[in-house]
């Protein structure tokens, strides 16, 4: 599912420019409950790192409190 709007300027502001789109496809992946709040914690704590990120969203499949 596209993420939001306010999403993608979190993500463009946090991501350079170079990998920016595969941040936001990385989000796209993410098929759980909370979808905005749980993408902008993720690309909150992935710091501008995209396997940071991957890693946050992986746990909050595996575990949906992951964020709470």
């Amino acid at each position: 599912m596209p993420v939001s709007p306010d999403t993608h300027d979190l993500c463009q502001s946090v991501f350079p420019p170079d990998v920016l789109q595969l941040a936001v496809s990385a989000l796209e992946t993410y098929a759980g409950p909370d979808e905005t709040w749980v993408h902008q914690s993720a690309i909150k704590l992935g710091g501008g790192e995209l396997h940071r990120l991957a890693r946050w969203l992986d746990e909050a499949e595996r575990n949906p409190d992951t964020f709470r």
